[in-house]
């Protein structure tokens, strides 16, 4: 057995051991279509964006209710949470506004070009001279670099074409961006100390969101996207290795997915399932979804609250506007 799948097997005992049968822990009345969501794992608290009532709900999981709702100054079209400082920033018309997470007060907004969307965030702090935030510029075809520190536009990395996905390796310190287009999908490397393109990633089908998941220390460094055909026809879970960019795994969905999301470390998945009202379940070497968790209408954004202690997350229902806490792994 070689040293990688040794660990591969090690940590997949170590997590079916570990971690509870899935089930709806509990369900939360959020604002009107709530989309993207985020965790403050140090608070504990979850944050997610309302899309038609313009504002934020917060989710104190201390106290097991929604604690605040939080006007924004615009439509919301990305979100994400900074826990070592306890801030997080909201994309709205013409900047990305950011709010202290104590007392949920509007400290500034910066000033962007385009059309601001997804944020991805350099949140685990192994790199501590790199704790800058991406967003994406869906009308630019670019992504803006944010400096946490001075909330200044430090850089800009052009992509071929709009995408809707964007992550980031804090170990390794890059930054991917999907790119979809009338002839294909692909995904942009950036090196996030040069802001250089390093490679670009070819996936089979236009990528609609990607997911990365870093197993620190075990060399296991997967992207997670769901793609779609060029020329129409079902979606898929595709699983490239960042390394070599090769296709690992491609399993068909059914429905309308939404996003994808690591849980743990036996590389264990979760996607939401719009047209399914489902959150399924996979595991990155199978060949199809083994399981399937019934929530909310719409399903959409899902964050992870403890990733290497339980499964519990929580997915944003756009149709019915709730927020669902989900515990465990995989299903019942």
């Amino acid at each position: 057995m070689s040293y990688r799948q040794f660990f591969r097997t090690f940590l997949a005992v170590l997590c079916f051991a570990s971690f509870a049968s899935a089930g709806i822990l509990q369900t939360f009345k959020v604002g009107r279509q709530p989309t993207h969501i985020a965790v403050n794992r140090t608070t504990n608290k979850v944050y997610v964006d309302n899309v038609l009532d313009n504002t934020v709900s917060v989710i104190d999981l201390n106290v097991n209710k929604v604690t605040a709702t939080v006007p924004l100054a615009s439509k919301p079209a990305g979100l994400a949470v900074n826990p070592s400082t306890n801030r997080f920033y909201v994309s709205v018309k013409g900047g990305v506004a950011v709010y202290d997470g104590r007392d949920n007060a509007l400290i500034t907004t910066i000033a962007v070009s385009g059309t601001p969307s997804i944020i991805a965030i350099n949140a685990e702090d192994y790199n501590s001279n790199n704790l800058n935030i991406y967003v994406q510029d869906s009308a630019d075809n670019e992504v803006h670099v944010i400096d946490t520190a001075s909330d200044e536009v430090i850089a800009e990395l052009p992509v071929s074409h709009p995408g809707n996905g964007i992550v980031v390796d804090p170990t390794a310190n890059q930054i991917f961006v999907s790119s979809a287009s009338p002839s294909g999908g692909s995904v942009s490397v950036f090196d996030g100390t040069s802001y250089q393109l390093i490679s670009t990633i070819t996936l089979p089908g236009n990528p609609s969101f990607t997911y990365l998941d870093t197993l620190s220390g075990f060399g296991f460094v997967y992207l997670y996207a769901i793609t779609h055909p060029v020329g129409g026809g079902p979606y898929s879970f595709s699983v490239v290795d960042t390394s070599s960019g090769a296709l690992v795994n491609q399993i068909p969905l059914q429905g309308t997915p939404g996003g994808v999301i690591a849980e743990g470390i036996s590389n264990e998945e979760a996607i939401t399932n719009d047209g399914m009202s489902k959150v399924d379940f996979m595991h990155q070497n199978e060949t199809k979804i083994h399981c399937k968790e019934q929530v909310g209408r719409g399903p959409a954004g899902m964050a992870i609250i403890a990733p290497w202690f339980n499964a519990e997350m929580v997915v944003a229902n756009r149709l019915d506007n709730t927020v669902t806490l989900v515990g465990g792994f995989g299903c019942p």
